[in-house]
């Protein structure tokens, strides 16, 4: 739905038109203009709605402002609009406020050795105020980088505009020093999820860990080529070094469970993955990626009141759901899978890149094998993280029986080829 005025968005907001002004212009929420700046306004319901999921702990009291954007990167500052500019994190950390630019970054590096996928966020704001209070931190920019494809990637904000914005911020920190080590990263993070230059990538990734040998961020996106390269036993090998050098970050450990599960060791994934919750993971992705092994290890029937109970909680996250869309119809519950569908084309909006994977699943389970064929080439397109396991990944298996069609679908798609290796 299309709202049209500052009155209209305020009333759908449920504050005043005042208060959705100052929202706009301190924390970059989402209006657009018609005829420059004093025009009037517009804005879609999901763009908003997008927003302020990605802002938990707003405080809607109207919050103090600070800082500022960079001049001439309009882009950048617009990437306030995944995480805002509000001080959330410089509030919920005791004397973060009084940090400056340099010591922003170092705290900000600390936090990424123990993330979760629900702690990016604050990561990526205290990235932005370092790069506010110093426009000149190419630290700064090439951190805020890394944060935001890591939450494109791991389905926490939409992908597209994620990666936008990760470009954006990349571009600033080549600028300022194109020899920094965690911008490399990120360029061949982008390499991977966005151009498909496989081999751009893999240079990239084993320049750094040449130099690096223990960076995560490196060690996870060489394993993630792995797995791409249907080289499953060394992306295994990469994943657990990972989990051991950092076994608080729960996205390592939730990526080895996937790894485990694609390479077809399900009690090893589950294993893994029930380990995870035991010391303390949790996440929508952790959630997924169990309801994918149950499946294999029982069959679609035996877990579904257990999957109904993991998707009440993922609001934002949609996997779980299409993975229930894919049970109900591999169980003949049709009128059940139908609903799921419908529940991710919003009433003929556009459906939202991080749906497409969902969709898919629900759509093999209805065995609408073709459409959900369809899905799974969009999914790829907007560089989901489940594109990178299409090649052996357990539940499209269906698709399969279909060799003819199966390969005119793959044939569409740019894999590196199992073969190449590292030298």
């Amino acid at each position: 739905m299309r709202l049209d005025s500052w009155k209209s968005i305020a009333q759908y907001l449920g504050r005043s038109p005042r208060t959705v002004q100052r929202w706009h212009s301190g924390y970059s929420m989402p209006v657009y203009h018609v005829g420059g700046q004093a025009g009037s306004v517009f804005v879609y319901t999901h763009v908003l709605d997008d927003w302020l999921r990605t802002r938990s702990q707003i405080q809607r009291d109207d919050p103090p402002e600070y800082g500022g954007s960079v001049p001439g990167e309009k882009p950048l500052s617009q990437s306030k609009q995944v995480h805002g500019d509000a001080p959330l994190s410089c509030d919920v950390i005791p004397g973060l406020q009084t940090f400056n630019s340099q010591d922003l970054v170092a705290h900000a590096d600390r936090m990424w050795q123990c993330h979760s996928s629900s702690s990016l966020g604050a990561i990526a704001q205290i990235y932005r105020r370092a790069a506010d209070l110093d426009p000149a931190n190419a630290q700064a920019y090439a951190g805020l980088s890394q944060t935001l494809i890591a939450e494109g990637f791991l389905g926490c904000v939409h992908s597209t505009t994620a990666y936008n914005y990760a470009k954006a911020a990349l571009r600033r920190a080549i600028e300022i020093d194109p020899e920094l080590f965690k911008a490399k990263c990120s360029t061949a993070w982008l390499k991977m999820v966005i151009e498909r230059d496989w081999e751009g990538a893999r240079q990239g990734f084993t320049e750094i860990l040449n130099q690096h040998p223990d960076y995560s961020q490196a060690l996870i996106g060489r394993a993630l080529l792995y797995l791409a390269e249907g080289r499953h036993p060394e992306a295994l090998d990469l994943l657990q070094k990972v989990s051991e050098l950092y076994p608080l970050q729960t996205p390592a450990v939730t990526l080895l469970s996937w790894c485990k599960y694609l390479a077809g060791e399900y009690e090893q994934a589950l294993a893994c993955n029930i380990l995870a919750r035991l010391v303390g993971h949790t996440s929508s992705l952790l959630d997924a990626v169990q309801m994918l092994i149950s499946i294999q290890l029982e069959g679609p029937g035996s877990c579904i009141p257990r999957m109904k109970a993991l998707t009440a909680d993922c609001s934002y996250y949609s996997v779980p759901q299409g993975i229930l869309g894919y049970a109900y119809g591999m169980t003949g519950q049709e009128q059940k899978g139908r609903e799921v569908f419908s529940s991710f084309i919003d009433d003929g909006a556009r459906v939202k890149p991080h749906h497409t994977y969902s969709i898919a699943l629900t759509l093999i389970g209805l065995n609408e094998r073709q459409t959900a064929m369809e899905w799974l080439e969009r999914s790829y397109r907007y560089g989901s993280l489940w594109s990178l396991g299409f090649l052996s990944d357990p539940i499209l298996a269906p698709l399969r029986s279909d060799p003819s069609s199966y390969e005119l679908f793959l044939s569409k798609l740019s894999y590196p080829a199992p073969e190449n290796s590292d030298g």
